[in-house]
């Protein structure tokens, strides 16, 4: 189901419908939570990131890479879910073997369809996650995804911010990195997934580290900028780097050439999208998304 309080999921059950119940040719079949939340390092205060997955009949193929075609956003003041983006499935799809939109190649774009169907928050009727999963794997390069946790590292240190949000996010890209090193794979979207399944010599910081996090959030706090733990993330995180950089990563780009090889396997990404969205006709004949689905437990 999609984190958050009851109040949330009624807020963004009524943003959605807002949104889709005019679109006669559309209907949202997967939506889900990333940003910091996905990722298990979210503090009280962070935004409330979703992404919903659409599907529809008409869509062109010269609109496949038309940001202004394939995607929507919901802005909601006074809310932590202050925007919601929508994206054509097909489209969203596509991007792990054509990353681009008009504006040119993004790398963003694929790890992002990684991330959004990987989520472990979503509301998946049609059970893509579990389906698609294969499949996305097959498509992911180790190599580009570990470049991109080193240009957040990179990121952080530049701008030599270091309070709690970026030890945490520094924390999750020096696992990540970690994890593609020691497993030859591409690492899970959630922070405690790592640290629970990783041989970490400083396993008990990291864990320390997330128990103090949950403490803090409970209380509507944030964990102090010299809590010993953080600087110890902080040191790992910068030696990690350093060790990166000895490597050359800092003068390495994404290699967009090898996606060429996912334009099969995202054909039966789609195929599989289809198949299971003409597998439950109560959801077709549905104008938009409704209320007690997207808020069922």
């Amino acid at each position: 189901m999609l984190y958050g309080r009851k109040e949330y999921r009624n807020g963004i059950r009524e943003a959605i419908n807002d949104v889709m119940k005019d679109e006669d040719d559309s209907i949202v079949i997967f939506a889900g939570t990333v940003g910091s939340i996905s990722r298990g390092i979210a503090t009280y205060n962070s935004d409330y990131d979703i992404k919903c997955l659409f599907i529809r009949k008409n869509l062109q193929e010269k609109d496949l890479h038309c940001e202004k075609v394939i995607r929507r956003r919901k802005f909601i003041k006074d809310k932590d879910y202050n925007c919601i983006a929508f994206w054509d499935v097909y489209a969203f799809l596509n991007f792990l073997a054509e990353p681009y939109i008009d504006s040119g190649n993004k790398y963003d774009l694929i790890h992002n369809t990684y991330w959004l169907l990987s989520t472990p928050y979503a509301w998946d009727p049609l059970g893509l996650q579990g389906k698609l999963y294969y499949n996305l794997q097959k498509c992911m390069d180790s190599d580009n995804e570990k470049l991109y946790h080193f240009k957040i590292m990179e990121r952080i240190f530049k701008e030599r911010v270091y309070t709690q949000r970026e030890a945490l996010r520094l924390m999750h890209a020096m696992l990540s990195i970690q994890w593609i090193e020691d497993k030859k794979t591409i690492p899970p979207v959630n922070i405690i997934g790592m640290i629970e399944q990783m041989d970490l010599e400083n396993k008990q910081v990291f864990s320390n580290l997330i128990e103090k996090l949950n403490c803090a959030n409970s209380k509507g706090e944030l964990i102090p900028n010299d809590d010993v733990d953080l600087f110890k993330i902080q040191q790992l995180a910068s030696n990690s780097f350093e060790r990166l950089i000895l490597n050359g990563y800092n003068t390495k780009d994404y290699d967009f050439k090898c996606y060429n090889r996912n334009s099969k396997i995202v054909d039966r990404m789609i195929e599989t999208v289809n198949l299971s969205y003409n597998c439950l006709p109560q959801i077709e004949q549905e104008e938009y998304l409704r209320a007690e689905d997207i808020c069922r437990i």
